[in-house]
Order: structure tokens, then sequence, then C-alpha cells
């Protein structure tokens, strides 16, 4: 998203004050543009949107037919994550890809589903490295990755709907839809135990010219 700036200026002849005038009112209202544009006007998907969905995709689990016999009681359960897969229409690096799922394992109300429902999510070892490289430590006990009992997937999509402005002709307003879907299976019958998708939006205004 571009937007665009037209101005005009005249030469003074008496020093050159207005011509400093205009540079520097131009340099202000570029600086606000862009400055303000690269921090809110973005329809890309952020780590902090996860904050929307976990609290949401926790309750989902704990009325689910998978835990609702669960209790702190019963035989652990083991969930390891492995496979998260990007078809949305942003290009998300593979670590900030497993960053979004770790922060999803990490968050308080996944951690009291577990002490309530004895499951625990964990990440293989090579993504917890990965996860490292970046600086994310929070990636639980990997060593519980070798003996799971269950497989989770994580799968990110979008839908991108865009605004037209009929007076200049040109889209000036953009909302991405984004949908998380989430599967657990179970490993030993294969059978898909847990499912469902949250979604939400993110919304930008502001002259889209290419």
């Amino acid at each position: 998203m571009r937007v665009a700036l037209h101005s005009t200026w005249r030469w003074n002849t008496t020093g050159g004050r207005g011509v400093t005038y205009w540079l520097c009112a131009a340099a202000c209202v570029i600086g606000c543009l862009f400055g303000c544009r690269t921090a809110h006007r973005t329809t890309r998907l952020q780590i902090g949107d996860l904050n929307k969905t976990v609290q949401q995709m926790a309750a989902s689990l704990a009325r689910s037919d998978f835990l609702a016999d669960r209790s702190s009681s019963s035989p652990r359960a083991v969930i390891v994550i492995n496979k998260v897969r990007n078809l949305t229409s942003d290009i998300i690096p593979e670590s900030e890809q497993w960053m979004l799922v770790a922060r999803v394992r990490a968050a308080l109300s996944m951690r009291g589903l577990e002490r309530q429902k004895n499951i625990v999510f964990v990440i293989t070892p090579d993504r917890a490295r990965l996860l490292h490289d970046v600086g994310f430590d929070d990636v639980g006990d990997t060593r519980l990755a070798i003996t799971p009992t269950h497989v989770m997937s994580a799968t990110f999509r979008s839908a991108t709907r865009t605004a037209v402005d009929v007076q200049v002709g040109f889209a000036d307003g953009r909302t991405d839809f984004y949908f998380h879907e989430y599967a657990i299976d179970h490993i030993e019958s294969r059978e898909t135990v847990w499912t469902d998708r949250f979604e939400f939006k993110r919304e930008a205004t502001g002259l889209v010219i290419d």
C-alpha cells in the first residue's frame, strides 16, 4: 500500500525562508505518513494476533469429546505439534510460523488446560532449535516428543477484501480475514479426536496505487 503525496512550493527570493518552510513541512508530513503507516496500517498476520484466538481454542478443547472425560489423574496424553502450513497471502518465514504455534502452546489458558486434563503440548527438538535461533525458548520439554500419543497440525488461511473510493477510483481500504485451523489426531487409531477453526480480521486504510 503506497500513499501518494503531491505538494507545490514557490521560491522566496528574500533569503530562501519559504523553501525551508515548505521542505520542513513536507518532511514532517512524509515522516508521519510513512512512520505511522508501518506501525498501524498493515493487514499482515502478527504474532500478537493469536491472543484473539488462544482462549477460544482452550475453551473449544475443554468442551470437546476428546477431553470431556479426562481429569488431572487421567493417563498423560502427549500431543506433539508436528506440522504447520501457511496458506495465507502473507510470506511468513518458517521460524515465525512455528513461533505462532509455540506461543499457543505457551499461553496461560493452554497451560491451565494441561494441568486440569493431564495433557502436554510439545514441539520436536529440531523445531525447538529453530525457535532458539530466533530467541524463543519457551518450548517445553522436547524429550517428551519421542513418545507422543497424539499429533497436532496447524493450518493458516486468509481471504482479502478491498474497498474502492469512487471519488479517486482506487482501493483505499483492505481487510484480511485469517482462519486458523487446528487438528489433533490419535497416533494409534489415526482418528481425528478434535478439530476446530478460529477466525479474526485485520483492517488497513490508505490509497492503494499499485
